[in-house]
Formats: structure tokens, sequence, C-alpha cells
């Protein structure tokens, strides 16, 4: 759960402190296809907009009296449909505009892309780079030289 809730909190530091064309820029710099940086982009992008549409809907139905917490288990289960439903179906409109949105700029109609603004490699950026690589490498050798970290399930 532990290395979740970090994974977790790293990609929500990424997405609050990059803006999307710098995420897509940086995606293709790494020889990731356009198609795929874009589509990873936009679905980093729709997950708090997917949470924050789920708790408006849970916290409408509470109001219309629906109790999630309590009954059995399958009870429960049988309650989050009036919760799935408006999610999948605003989920559905969502992508549907998004394509359309796409589709009327064009999008893969030209396989020569240009992009309007670069990115490079600063000076602070490969500081960086070398702090995060070093303590990757630092967390290994703890790991597998010290055993720092090992737990043993049996």
């Amino acid at each position: 759960a532990l290395r979740l809730a970090s994974m977790a909190m790293i990609t929500f530091g990424l997405l609050m402190t990059t803006t999307q064309r710098e995420l897509i820029l940086g995606f293709i710099k790494l020889k990731m296809p356009y198609e795929i940086g874009l589509t990873l982009t936009i679905a980093l992008r729709y997950i708090p907009t997917l949470f924050n549409l789920a708790q408006t809907i849970i916290d409408a139905q509470r109001s219309r009296g629906l109790e999630l917490e309590k009954g059995s288990f399958f009870s429960r289960i049988k309650n989050t449909v009036p919760i799935l439903i408006p999610l999948i179906i605003a989920s559905i409109k969502t992508a549907h505009e998004l394509s359309i949105a796409l589709e009327s700029r064009a999008f893969g109609a030209s396989k020569r892309r240009t992009f309007l603004y670069t990115i490079k490699m600063r000076r602070k950026d490969y500081i960086v780079l070398t702090v995060v690589l070093l303590l990757f490498g630092l967390a290994l050798y703890a790991r597998y030289q010290l055993g720092i970290g090992y737990v043993k399930l049996y």
C-alpha cells in the first residue's frame, strides 16, 4: 500500500506541476509515438476529473437517501449501481466530446508533426535526474546488499 501511495503522490505532483503540452513533449522526447503520448496524457489528466465527478454523484445519491456503508457485502455492491451508471454515462459523453474535438482539429491527418514549443534539458534537470538515479541506486544497494526493506511473508 505504501508503494502505491508513493506512486500516486509522484504522479499527482507531476500532474499538478506540468502542463499537458510539456507532458506530451516530454513523452515525445522519450521517443514515444505522439498518439500514445497524447492518450496517456489525456488519461492522466482525466483521473482527477473522474474522481471529482464520482464524489459529486456520491453526494447527490446520498442526498436522495442512498446508504453505501450499511448492509451486507452484496447490498453494498448493489448500492454502487446508482453511482456507476451516471459515472459511466458521463465518461462516455466526455470521450465522445473529446473525439469530436480531436477530429475537428484533424488529429492524425498528417504523419509529420510540428510543434510551437520545444523543451530542452537544462542544468537543473540534469542535477535532479542525477540525484534521483543516485537515490534509486542507493535504494537498490540497501535492498539487495544490506537487506533493508525485505519483508519475509512466510
